[in-house]
C-alpha cells in the first residue's frame, strides 16, 4: 500500500463508527481472499495455456510493391 492510502485508511479507522463497519466486512474479506487464492491457484495450474488464445495472423510484408501503391501518392515515401 502507499502511504497515502495507508494514512487515509489509519484515520478512517480512528472513527468508530468507521472501524465498526469495517471490522463488520470481516467475514467478507475472507471469503475474498479464499476466492483469489483459488483463482490464483487455477491460473498457475493451468499455465502455460496449450494454445494461445487469439490465433496470429501471418505478417509477411508483400513482396510486389502493393503495400506502396495502397499508401497513394500523398503517403507514398518522400526522398528524403
Amino acid at each position: 500500500m502507499t502511504s497515502a492510502l495507508k494514512q487515509l485508511k489509519r484515520r478512517a479507522l480512528a472513527r468508530p463508527d468507521v472501524k465498526a463497519a469495517y471490522d463488520g466486512l470481516s467475514d467478507e474479506f475472507a471469503f475474498l481472499d479464499e476466492v483469489l487464492s483459488q483463482a490464483t491457484e487455477l491460473a498457475i495450474a493451468s499455465w502455460p495455456p496449450s494454445q494461445p488464445r487469439v490465433p496470429r495472423p501471418e505478417t509477411k510484408a508483400p513482396q510486389d510493391g502493393s503495400a506502396a501503391r495502397r499508401r497513394g501518392p500523398l503517403r507514398a515515401r518522400r526522398p528524403g
